[in-house]
């Protein structure tokens, strides 16, 4: 009787530990490692229409063709966004 539990439980365990295996499909390697450098298409030149594009932006934000930005524009803004979630956070708990 005792030997008969045990053979289950050895039976069961056996299963457990190695798993049913349903699929009849051989075994894949190991997938290929993944490289960027496959799948990108390299350095491209901007074409001219799009070099005016980004020149015309730069300029409505106040730079020139032979000066650069007096200052960072997104930087203040993000600086007084901070500062005002700061006193808002110091004078809002009465």
């Amino acid at each position: 009787m005792i030997g008969s539990f045990l053979c289950e439980f050895q039976c069961y365990w056996n299963i457990v530990n190695q798993g049913i295996v349903l699929d009849d499909t051989p075994v894949q390697a190991a997938p290929e490692k993944f490289v960027a450098a496959k799948y990108s298409t390299g350095k491209r030149e901007l074409s001219d229409s799009m070099k005016q594009k980004i020149r015309a932006e730069y300029e409505s934000f106040g730079g020139g063709p032979d000066k650069p930005l007096p200052t960072n524009y997104f930087l203040n803004i993000i600086i007084i966004i901070g500062v005002l979630a700061i006193l808002t956070s110091l004078l809002g708990n009465y």
